[in-house]
This record gives C-alpha cells, sequence and structure tokens, in this order.
C-alpha cells in the first residue's frame, strides 16, 4: 500500500467504492445568505495525495436536469407529508420509512469564488498554498468558510465579485438567496 492510500485510509469514514472519488455534503453558513441550504462536493484525489492538493468542486446540473427534479418535489411533499412541517435540515418521521432529513440541495454555486456554471473553486490552499497538512476534512472547512469570507479581487464569477467591490451586500445577499432558491430541490435522505 503506498502513501497516498495509507493517509486515505486513516482520514476515510465507512466511504464505499473507489477511494480517490469522494463527495460532501456541506450546509450553508448559519446566519449567512447561503443558510438552510446544502451543496455537494465532488472530491477527486490524485494518487500523489497529500503531496498534491486534491480537486475539490461543487457538484452542477444543466438548468434542464434541474427543472426535471423540480418536477418530482410535488410528488415528494404528497409522499412525505411532514415536509411541510419540518425546517429543512431537522429530522422527522414518516410513518415507516425510519428517520428522514428534509434538506433543500442546490446545484449551482453563486460566489464570486466559485465558477457557477461549472462548481471550480479559486481557493488559493486547493491550488498553489497547498500543504500536506491539509486534511480532506480541513480543506472542506475552509471551502465552508469562503462562502462567508469571499474574496472578490480573484473571482470566478465576476457579476457577483463586482456587487462585493461596490459594498453592496444587500444586492448580493438577495442575490445569492434568488439563485439558491432557484436552482434549489428538495430531498429526502435517510439518516
Amino acid at each position: 500500500m503506498n502513501a497516498s492510500e495509507k493517509r486515505l485510509l486513516k482520514e476515510l469514514r465507512n466511504q464505499d467504492g473507489d477511494m480517490f472519488k469522494w463527495f460532501a455534503i456541506v450546509k450553508g453558513p448559519d446566519g449567512s445568505c447561503f443558510e438552510d441550504t446544502y451543496w455537494e462536493l465532488l472530491i477527486d484525489i490524485p494518487q500523489s495525495y497529500p503531496l498534491q492538493p486534491p480537486n475539490i468542486s461543487f457538484k452542477t446540473l444543466s438548468n434542464e436536469r434541474i427543472m426535471d427534479l423540480k418536477k418530482k418535489d410535488k410528488s415528494l411533499k404528497k409522499k412525505y407529508q411532514f415536509v411541510h412541517d419540518v425546517k429543512y435540515g431537522e429530522e422527522a418521521e414518516d410513518g415507516g420509512d425510519g428517520v428522514k432529513a428534509v434538506i433543500k440541495k442546490c446545484y449551482k454555486m453563486p460566489h464570486p469564488n466559485i465558477n457557477f456554471k461549472t462548481g471550480e473553486i479559486c481557493l488559493d490552499i486547493l491550488q498553489s498554498k497547498w500543504s500536506p497538512a491539509w486534511t480532506l476534512q480541513s480543506s472542506v472547512m475552509a471551502i465552508i468558510s469562503l462562502l462567508t469570507n469571499p474574496e472578490p479581487l480573484s473571482p470566478l464569477n465576476i457579476d457577483l465579485a463586482n456587487i462585493l467591490k461596490i459594498e453592496d451586500h444587500t444586492a448580493y445577499n438577495d442575490l445569492v438567496r434568488y439563485y439558491a432558491n432557484k436552482y434549489s430541490t428538495i430531498e429526502v435522505i435517510k439518516i
């Protein structure tokens, strides 16, 4: 077993499948324009990890695919009556299948340092400032921190960066919330 595999086994927590392809579900920070919304991170780990950084991006879907998923939202609300009574992220009993969580999952990330179409993340620790001291967990935590501490001077989304540059935080927060709602679907997950 090489050093990359040993390091990944150390960090691995009950994952199935390809050891070098991971994902994480992250919740928008409370008190931010991202709160109550979840996003999926795709994590591709190179064979040379931890000497080289993982490639982490937000999962994105086409507008058409998102609209297809939104059509299924109605049937989920009908099947799981509790969807109307439970806040996103809370647990609820569905009366048969066990404990479920209702989440609002977004498939586009509206952020100055994240490419809206591809999910690519501009974060120095995932590129030039990478160190083997960073773990997958600390890398994900840095991405969550980036959500509330954007860097408008190194943007991948110029429109949102420009709004922050002119310090119109109300417009920025409203636009992020608008996109988070527009490109989100309801998902019921077993926890």
